[in-house]
Order: structure tokens, then C-alpha cells, then sequence
């Protein structure tokens, strides 16, 4: 890759770092991890705002550990930091050398930020108004594929295709009860016997409650409200089988028996039939 000019540039040094971040493919919250400065610090150097960095004499040690970490010459950027934040001088680019720290990995948060505590106590006694030196070394261009706006875009998220929701499973065909079913639509005693005449249930049911019939021979029934029991055949409805408060007794509980005392419902039959069609 061709090497730019040796010639001096106006680039801020907050600049200088965020490019050479940017080509070490290093995050901000990469830095902050190893250098334990704060990531709004860091942002605050890349984009020159003074006011939201701290005292001045830490400012500087952040410059360095920062500069240093990223493989720079952490004393002239220290220099052209100072420079510039007076307004003095300009700021050349500077070329990345190899940081051994960032290629192999190696711990050195604890070195850095003790080097940073040793280079603020020295600046205390630095000349604030000197020049900055010349700066020989170059930074070199940023290849295009390491650009901002390009990161950015590699950046995006791709938005992928919602997939198609399922298409919604057939409703399951309820088969219909077999046997005999007795569903309460208002309360009413019921009693039913055996054979031998043995009680298999007596008491009051309550409206909406069902009644499974077991399927037993010689079973007969007596109802205290024969208008509040509806009587189903394998799945279909007789009948009323009586008016409210109507006392039926001893009904066979037989399907052959019942259909000939309660025939299906009127409206049932017909939708039988319509059915059949």
C-alpha cells in the first residue's frame, strides 16, 4: 500500500487514534477493557470534546495509555495533544507500527494503566507552552474497506423475510359420544337402578352437568323434573322427554327402548338428513 506524503495534516489527534482503532478492527469497548478507561472517555478523545474528559493532567495520561496501546509513539501524540488543545502547531499523520500487544494477546491492562499513572506524574512537570516536535513517522491512508462509512454498512443488520406463519391445522372432527347421556338443563333428581334394583345413583344433578350411562343391561331410571333432562342417544338428542316438574319412572335405559319412547328431535332429523344429501 502506498505511503502518503511526509507532509503535515490538520488531523485532530482524537482522529489519529479513532482511525487507528478502526484498522486493528478494535472496538471501543474493546480499549476500555484493556486500558480500563471508561468508554465515554475514550469516545470523548476521538471526537476532541475537552470538556467532557477529566482533569487535564489525567487527560493527557489517557492520550498515552491509548496511543501506546494502539502501538503509537505515545509521547509525540501526547505532545500534538497538548499542542493542539492550545491551539498551537498541527498535527501530522503518524504510521502504525505493529503493535506486539494487539497481534499476540497479551495481558497488559495492569502495564498500561501503571504506565499511565508514571506519565501523568511526569507531566506535571512538563513545559505546557513548548512547541511539539516534528513528527517524522506518517500515519498511512485507511483502506476502503476499513472506512467508517464502509464498517457502517457491514455493520447493518440484514433484514431477513419473515417466514410464512403455517397454515392452520383442520379443526379435529370431534367424534360423537356412544352410549347414553343424560345433560342436565335445570336440576333434577335422578335415580337409577339395576337389574336387582340396586342404586347406582340417587341424587340431585345440576343444570349443565352429564350424566354418562353406564352400558349395562336391565338399568332403568326415574327423573324428579323430566323437563330439566335432555336424554342423547349416541350423540343425538330426543325429545322432550317431559314438562318441568314432571316425575318420570322406571325408564328403561336401553338405546332401542328409548328411541321408540323419545324419538330423535324433530330438528336433529332433519339435519341428518340434510347431511346424508
Amino acid at each position: 500500500m502506498k505511503q502518503p506524503d511526509n507532509e503535515a495534516t490538520e488531523m485532530p489527534v482524537g482522529e489519529i487514534l479513532r482511525r487507528t482503532r478502526l484498522h486493528y478492527s478494535k472496538t471501543i469497548e474493546d480499549v476500555e477493557a484493556a486500558l480500563r478507561i471508561q468508554s465515554k472517555q475514550i469516545h470523548a478523545i476521538e471526537i476532541g470534546d475537552a470538556e467532557a474528559l477529566p482533569a487535564r493532567v489525567y487527560a493527557v495520561g489517557f492520550v498515552r495509555s491509548y496511543a501506546e496501546y494502539l502501538g503509537l509513539d505515545g509521547q509525540k501524540i501526547v505532545d500534538l495533544f497538548k499542542s493542539q488543545s492550545e491551539g498551537k502547531g498541527e498535527a501530522p499523520d503518524l504510521k502504525i507500527p505493529k503493535s506486539r500487544y494487539l497481534e499476540q494477546g497479551r495481558p497488559f491492562g495492569l502495564f498500561i494503566t501503571l504506565l499511565a499513572l508514571l506519565c501523568m506524574g511526569a507531566a506535571l512537570t512538563l513545559d505546557f507552552e513548548g512547541q511539539a516536535e516534528a513528527l517524522p513517522e506518517i500515519i498511512p491512508e485507511v483502506p476502503k474497506e476499513l472506512s467508517p462509512a464502509v464498517l457502517e454498512e457491514k455493520q447493518v443488520a440484514v433484514v431477513q423475510e419473515p417466514e410464512p406463519a403455517p397454515a392452520p391445522e383442520p379443526a379435529p372432527v370431534q367424534e360423537k359420544p356412544k352410549g347414553i347421556v343424560l345433560k342436565l338443563i335445570s336440576n333434577s333428581w335422578i335415580e337409577i337402578r339395576d337389574q336387582n334394583n340396586r342404586k347406582l345413583i340417587s341424587r340431585v344433578l345440576q343444570a349443565g352437568d352429564q350424566y354418562f350411562v353406564p352400558d349395562r343391561l336391565g338399568l332403568s331410571m326415574s327423573i324428579g323434573n323430566a323437563g330439566g333432562v335432555e336424554i342423547l342417544v349416541n350423540g343425538e338428542p330426543l325429545q322432550n322427554i317431559g314438562q318441568s316438574g314432571q316425575v318420570l319412572r322406571r325408564v328403561p335405559l336401553n338405546a332401542e327402548a328409548l328411541l321408540q319412547r323419545f324419538p330423535r328431535s324433530i330438528d336433529n332429523t332433519v339435519d341428518n338428513q340434510s347431511e346424508n344429501q
